[in-house]
């Protein structure tokens, strides 16, 4: 995601809609951190792993919900940009 293309004004991400509806609370980002990465547990209750993190930041282990009450935690890697395709 482009760092221009975030905006406060902007429709609210999946994870506020969610916490919302769970939580009855409002979920706000930070300021300075206006993306989130969210993991969610579903068994009787409901458990959300949430980390908000800016354009730059390093990508955090996060867990992976297999079944209720265990995970695994994956840490995501970024791609570099793959060179273009000379066509002939």
């Amino acid at each position: 995601m482009h760092p221009t293309t975030v905006s406060r004004d902007c429709t609210k991400d999946s994870h506020a809609v969610i916490w919302e509806e769970i939580a009855d609370e409002r979920f706000t980002l930070p300021a300075d951190k206006p993306l989130t990465l969210a993991a969610y547990e579903s068994a009787l209750t409901i458990k959300a792993s949430v980390e908000t993190m800016a354009v730059g930041d390093p990508l955090p282990k996060m867990p992976l919900y297999l079944e209720p009450d265990s995970n695994v935690p994956i840490r995501f890697q970024l791609r570099p940009r793959l060179p273009p395709i000379l066509l002939r």
